[in-house]
C-alpha cells in the first residue's frame, strides 16, 4: 500500500472483519457476509469498484435491464452503476480526500446500502 489514505482505510476494513489482498495497483477486501470489492488510490482519493456477476446474467441490449440499471442509479446514495463487459452489474464509489473515522465509516454504510440495492430490486 502506498499511501496513508489507503492503510487507514484498510486498517479500518480489516478492523471490520474484511481480509485485505494487495494486487499490482489496487486492493481487495472480502467479508464473509459482505460483497468483496477493488479500491484504488488516486491523487485525489480512493475509488471503490466491484462487479455482480452469477446467476442473473444482464444484457445491455435487453431495455429492462437498462431500466433495471436507471432505477438502481435513482436509488443509490453513493454509487454509479452499469452493465460491465462481463453482463454483470459494476459499481463505482469514490471516496475523496483525507480519512477520518466517521466520515469513512458513514460511506461504508452506504456503499454497503448501495451493494444491496441490486438484489432488493430482483426480489
Amino acid at each position: 500500500m502506498s499511501g496513508s489514505l489507503m492503510e487507514e482505510v484498510s486498517t479500518y476494513l480489516q478492523n471490520s472483519g474484511y481480509s485485505i489482498e494487495e494486487q499490482q495497483g489496487y486492493c481487495t477486501f472480502e467479508h464473509p457476509e459482505k460483497m468483496w470489492f477493488a479500491v484504488q488510490e488516486t491523487e485525489k482519493g480512493l475509488v471503490f469498484s466491484t462487479v455482480v456477476t452469477g446467476d442473473t446474467e444482464l444484457d445491455p441490449q435487453v431495455s429492462e435491464n437498462l431500466s433495471l440499471v436507471n432505477l438502481i442509479n435513482r436509488n443509490s446514495a453513493i454509487s454509479s452503476f452499469n452493465i460491465s463487459e462481463e453482463n454483470g452489474l459494476q459499481a463505482k464509489a469514490f471516496y475523496p480526500g483525507l480519512y477520518d473515522n466517521n466520515t469513512f465509516g458513514t460511506f461504508l454504510e452506504l456503499w454497503d446500502h448501495d451493494l444491496n440495492l441490486f438484489f432488493e430490486m430482483l426480489e
